[in-house]
C-alpha cells in the first residue's frame, strides 16, 4: 500500500468513527427537560400569585431551592463538551420536588388566607362593636383625656385595618385589627369599671332624691331635684312633679366637685340662697346655692394642700340650649325654662343635685 493510500485510509478510519460517536450521541442524548422545568417555573409563579411566600413561607423556600438546584444542574449539563453525553436526570428530579412544593404551598396559602379572612373579619366586626358599644355609652360621659385618645387611635387603627383587607393586605390588616382591639376593648373596660364605681352610690342618690320629694310633700312647698346623668331638671310641688327641664352641665361632671376649676357640677343637699336677674347675673336669670356646704367643705379639708380653692358661686342659671357641657360646674337651663323656674323659686328652696335616678341597666338596655 502505498503512503498515499495509507494516509487516505487513516483519515477515512477516523472520520468514519467520529460519524460514528456522532451519531450515537445524537441518537442517544437526552432531551433538555423543558417542559418539567416550565412546570415546575409555572408553578412557582402560581405559589407567589397563591402569596405562598407570606402564607406558606416553608414550602415555597423549599420550592425556590429545588427550583434553583434544577436550573444549576442544567447549566452544568449544558457545559460539558460535545462528545459528552449530557444527563438532565437531576433536572428532572429537582423540577419535579419544586413543582410539587409549590403546590403544597399554594394549597396550603389558600386554606391559611381563607382561614385568616374569616378570623380578620372576626376582629375587624370586634372592633367595630366595640366602636358601637363606647359611643353608645360613653360619648357624653366624661373620661380622662387619656382614655379618649387611647380610644381614637383604636379606631383609626380599625379604619386602617379594614383598608388593607379590602387591599388584601392581610398581614398588615392582622396586626393593625389586633392593636385596635387591645386599645378598644382597654379603653371600654376603663369607662365600664368607671361608671359602675360611680353608680355605686345609686341607693344614697335615691334615698338624698326621696327625702327631698317627700318633704316638698310634707311641708307642701317647691323642690328641684337635678339627675346629672339624665340632664334633667325636676321641679316638684307639693310632692308632686309639676316641671321638667333639659339641662346642661360642666364638662366633667361626673363625680361630686371637689375643687375650684374641676368644671364638676357638685352632689348633695343644697338650698337656694339667691334668686338674681338682670344686672346681678350674666346669665339671664340664676338661683345661687350654698355650696360649699359643710360636707363640701369637710371633704375639702381631707384634700387641703393638693388644691388651693374650694370653688363657689354655683347656680342654676340661663344661657343654657348650646347642646353640649360648657359651664364651670353650674347647671344650665334654657332662658324660657328659667323664666318657668322664676315662678317658683324662692331664697330656701331646697335643691338636691344626684348623679342618677336610674341604674346603668335601666339605662342603657
Amino acid at each position: 500500500m502505498t503512503r498515499k493510500r495509507k494516509l487516505a485510509w487513516w483519515i477515512i478510519s477516523i472520520f468514519t468513527i467520529l460519524s460514528a460517536i456522532a451519531l450515537y450521541l445524537y441518537l442517544t442524548k437526552q432531551p433538555p427537560p423543558l417542559a418539567e422545568t416550565t412546570q415546575a417555573r409555572e408553578a412557582l409563579t402560581q405559589a407567589k400569585t397563591d402569596k405562598a411566600d407570606v402564607y406558606a413561607e416553608e414550602h415555597f423556600k423549599l420550592a425556590e431551592s429545588m427550583y434553583d438546584s434544577a436550573m444549576n444542574c442544567w447549566k452544568r449539563e449544558n457545559k460539558k463538551p460535545f462528545y459528552k453525553r449530557r444527563n438532565y436526570d437531576r433536572v428532572i428530579d429537582f423540577s419535579g420536588k419544586s413543582a410539587a412544593e409549590s403546590e403544597k404551598a399554594s394549597a396550603k396559602a389558600i386554606h391559611k388566607v381563607n382561614n385568616f379572612q374569616v378570623d380578620l373579619k372576626k376582629k375587624i366586626e370586634t372592633g367595630k362593636a366595640l366602636i358601637e358599644r363606647y359611643d353608645s355609652t360613653f360619648r357624653k360621659v366624661p373620661m380622662p383625656g387619656g382614655i379618649r385618645d387611647e380610644n381614637n387611635r383604636g379606631q383609626l387603627l380599625l379604619k386602617e385595618a379594614e383598608l388593607a383587607y379590602e387591599n388584601e393586605k392581610f398581614v398588615i390588616c392582622n396586626e393593625k385589627a389586633a392593636k385596635a382591639v387591645i386599645l378598644l376593648e382597654k379603653s371600654y373596660q376603663y369607662c365600664n369599671d368607671h361608671l359602675e364605681e360611680y353608680f355605686s352610690q345609686l341607693s344614697e342618690w335615691k334615698r338624698q332624691a326621696e327625702s327631698t320629694i317627700a318633704q316638698s310633700r310634707q311641708r307642701k312647698s317647691t323642690a328641684i331635684v337635678v339627675d346629672k346623668f339624665a340632664r334633667q331638671c325636676y321641679l316638684y310641688q307639693s310632692g308632686k312633679l309639676k316641671h321638667q327641664f333639659k339641662i346642661e352641665l360642666g364638662p366633667n361632671w361626673i363625680g361630686d366637685k371637689t375643687f375650684n376649676g374641676d368644671k364638676r357640677t357638685p352632689e348633695g343637699f343644697y338650698k337656694v340662697t339667691a334668686v338674681k336677674s338682670g344686672s346681678r347675673t350674666k346669665y339671664y336669670k340664676a338661683l345661687l346655692i350654698n355650696y360649699p356646704n359643710a360636707e363640701d367643705q369637710q371633704r375639702f379639708r381631707k384634700t387641703k394642700g393638693k388644691k388651693s380653692s374650694i370653688g363657689n358661686l354655683i347656680e342654676i342659671h340661663g344661657g343654657g340650649g348650646k347642646q353640649g357641657d360648657w359651664t364651670d360646674g353650674c347647671v344650665a337651663l334654657t332662658n324660657s325654662d328659667m323664666d318657668v323656674l322664676f315662678r317658683y323659686a324662692s331664697v330656701g328652696m331646697p335643691i338636691t343635685i344626684v348623679g342618677s335616678l336610674r341604674s346603668l341597666n335601666e339605662i342603657f338596655n
